[in-house]
């Protein structure tokens, strides 16, 4: 099953000052030093990696522009819209043009 390209809608935050506290000190811990319980011995690298970066566009938008478009869906149905106005208008101008020629 091949996968369509899309656009993702991804909402982030700047963490508070705990929070990047506790991030700093998660940080501090040596790079080579791992905790014993984790055990990596069987793990497999992402499978998904290649098909989501092939097929994936990442599009962050505002939080006032997101309360108007919720879902998904709704951002797709808003674009379509768009761009099916953009390019009438483009067609009426070139129309206007070759009349005038």
């Amino acid at each position: 099953m091949e996968r369509k390209e899309s656009v993702r809608i991804i909402r982030a935050r700047r963490a508070i000052r705990k929070e990047a506290r506790q991030y700093e000190k998660a940080g501090s811990i040596d790079a080579d030093e791992m905790r014993a319980e984790y055990d990596f011995s069987n793990g497999v690298r992402n499978p998904y990696a290649a098909k989501f970066k092939k097929g994936s566009n990442v599009v962050l938008i505002e939080p006032e522009i997101f309360k108007a478009f919720p879902s998904e869906e709704a951002v797709n149905s808003a674009l379509r819209i768009r761009l099916k106005a953009g390019a009438e208008a483009v067609k009426s101008k070139s129309q206007k043009q070759a009349k005038a020629s």
